[in-house]
């Protein structure tokens, strides 16, 4: 069902919203501190927000989806985790095609190393690669 165009509309399809938020981190680094804080708050003013954790992949595809705010949190092991940078993946790609608004917070990582994909992130980036390679038999 599309929303008829008008003055302020889109016509892009509405779909029910079921999470306020959607929260990207790499547990490892990040759960039992700020994430456990900031998740925690969110609740207590209710906002609904999802956090990942052992869920099934569809699962978490789903709340992808079904968010309409995501935060993430880049923190050094961010990007050594197929998983998140598979949310990540996501979470952009629904960016690009609709109105959602992506948060990033850099948590004990230097900015640029992100932007550049350099220092811990380039490492990071670098195994992946070499992991591709080798799943797939193939040299670049």
């Amino acid at each position: 069902m599309a929303v008829e165009k008008g003055k302020g509309q889109s016509s892009l399809p509405v779909r029910p919203r079921k999470y306020d938020v959607f929260l990207s981190c790499r547990s490892d680094d990040t759960s039992k501190t700020f994430v456990d804080h900031l998740y925690s708050k969110f609740c207590q003013v209710g906002i609904n927000t999802f956090r990942a954790g052992d869920e099934q992949l569809s699962e978490v595809a789903k709340a992808i989806e079904g968010s309409i705010v995501f935060i993430i949190v880049l923190s050094k092991n961010y990007a050594s985790s197929r998983r998140c940078l598979n949310e990540l993946l996501h979470i952009l790609e629904l960016k690009n095609n609709s109105k959602r608004l992506v948060l990033p917070i850099f948590y004990d990582v230097d900015p640029s190393d992100v932007r550049k994909q350099s220092g811990i992130f380039a490492e990071a980036f670098a195994r992946h690669k070499a992991c591709f390679q080798e799943e797939n038999n193939i040299l670049l």
